[in-house]
């Protein structure tokens, strides 16, 4: 026997034994492919693009260096109080992050270490977000691409890719919900996985809620799973109750009730027949901002 061959000589039982242990070897070891090669390339190419070129101006998101203040600074309580309910799991997770770091001896602030890691974190939900595409929606690669590209260089996207907010975040977990629900959820488990992705984008944030309670109750009202959306329905509210109240009674706000507490401070704002006309505009300045002029050194002087 040579070279890993088996001589006729040899017994038939050290044949069976070796020729198993080869396989049992190839399996063991599965071959390296472009399945998770090619989406982790994607993945730190368009992190690293989205690190090099945050914005050079960043006055626009204020609420960024309050959070890595208070991420910093601040106690789990104040963390979890109401000021912060519109993203209650934001900060805390973004402590862990940030106090991780320290503890391995990485000396940087609460701001760079949350904005570099949005980076990343909003690399992969465009990545996941042309898997949805592709393999949910049956688009071919280049449509599925193309999708996604507009999704990674919309200004809103993009700018809130490199700062230290829970945007980027809430729309990763809100893509897997929609991965793991346009599968057609086909199991009572599966129902209650969508429904504890859906509870954590919530708690990211708040506007989460939206794709929450609409996609999945649609897939499942259109597929006729009526005890399935019951579950989905039963355990998402259960989830938020939980969580929400352990928050709210860790938080410890005598003065404020349990549902005032979830839903915030109440908005100032009044609301009239203007508000249609003035979300087109908001919605434009999320795709292609005028800020993007600035880029340009001319128009910016002009400006």
């Amino acid at each position: 026997m040579s070279d890993g061959q088996l001589s006729d000589g040899e017994p038939f039982s050290c044949k069976l034994a070796m020729s198993y242990g080869r396989e049992l070897s190839q399996r063991a070891l599965p071959k390296v492919g472009p399945q998770w090669l090619l989406p982790l390339v994607a993945v730190l190419g368009l992190g690293t693009i989205y690190v090099l070129t945050g914005p050079g101006n960043r006055s626009e998101a204020d609420d960024a260096f309050w959070f890595a203040d208070d991420i910093e600074h601040e106690g789990l309580r104040e963390l979890l109080g109401e000021a912060h309910t519109a993203h209650l799991l934001f900060l805390p997770l973004a402590r862990g992050l940030f106090n991780m770091l320290r503890l391995a001896g990485i000396d940087v602030r609460a701001y760079d270490a949350v904005r570099l890691t949005n980076c990343f974190v909003a690399a992969t939900a465009v990545v996941l977000f042309s898997t949805l595409l592709r393999t949910r929606f049956r688009l071919s690669p280049f449509a599925a691409m193309t999708g996604a590209a507009g999704l990674a260089v919309s200004y809103g996207f993009w700018r809130y890719a490199n700062e230290a907010e829970a945007y980027a975040v809430a729309i990763l977990v809100i893509v897997v919900l929609c991965l793991v629900a346009f599968t057609g959820l086909p199991s009572t488990r599966s129902v209650i996985v969508a429904s504890g992705l859906a509870t954590l984008g919530t708690f990211i944030h708040i506007l989460s809620v939206i794709p929450a309670v609409i996609v999945v109750p649609f897939i499942l009202l259109l597929q006729r799973r009526i005890r399935d959306m019951a579950v989905y329905v039963l355990g998402f509210t259960l989830f938020v109750g939980v969580i929400g109240y352990g928050a709210y009674r860790y938080a410890a706000l005598p003065q404020q009730s349990f549902a005032g507490y979830l839903l915030g401070p109440s908005p100032e704002a009044s609301y009239s027949p203007r508000v249609i006309p003035e979300s087109v505009v908001s919605l434009g300045q999320g795709i292609g901002t005028s800020n993007f002029l600035f880029a340009y050194p001319g128009i910016a002087r002009r400006i």
